[in-house]
């Protein structure tokens, strides 16, 4: 009996380190580029959804099919970090926010991606931006010193 019980406690511990080491592999979303950037894709393509309802359908519907936008990598081909990512931010923001984001988007408030992104989830912060920036003038400066 006692050999049973050690089996499933082994068994249990190897899923639990499978489980951690999965979770450590993927890292931490907020504060990332990776974050903010996704949080953009995503706000986009539910905003895509709703524009894109045809007059006879409730706003509700519309909606309701935004919120779903994390069930396919088909939407997310287009931006620059890869679909599994983009979906792991789309998931964490729905786990997170929901029904503020399902407000937000029914309310069809100015600028969407503002609200939801910088304001309510914090995935873009002006640390981020001036990362991002830096970033993207390091490359600039590289480039124009290889063409010389």
């Amino acid at each position: 009996m006692s050999s049973i019980k050690w089996t499933i406690a082994t068994i249990l511990t190897l899923l639990c380190l499978i489980a951690l080491s999965t979770a450590l592999k993927k890292g931490p979303l907020e504060g990332t580029k990776l974050y903010c950037d996704g949080c953009k894709a995503v706000v986009k393509e539910m905003i895509k959804i709703i524009n894109n309802k045809k007059e006879s359908e409730v706003m509700d519907i519309a909606v309701a099919e935004a919120l779903e936008i994390c069930s396919s990598v088909d939407p997310f081909r287009q931006y620059e970090h890869p679909p599994p990512d983009t979906l792991r931010v789309c998931n964490r923001l729905l786990d997170k926010y929901e029904e503020d984001i399902e407000n937000l988007l029914m309310k069809r408030v100015k600028d969407t991606e503002r609200e939801i992104c910088f304001k309510l989830a914090k995935a873009c912060t002006d640390k981020i931006i001036a990362k991002d920036s830096k970033a993207a003038s390091n490359t600039k400066d590289k480039d124009s010193k290889t063409e010389l």
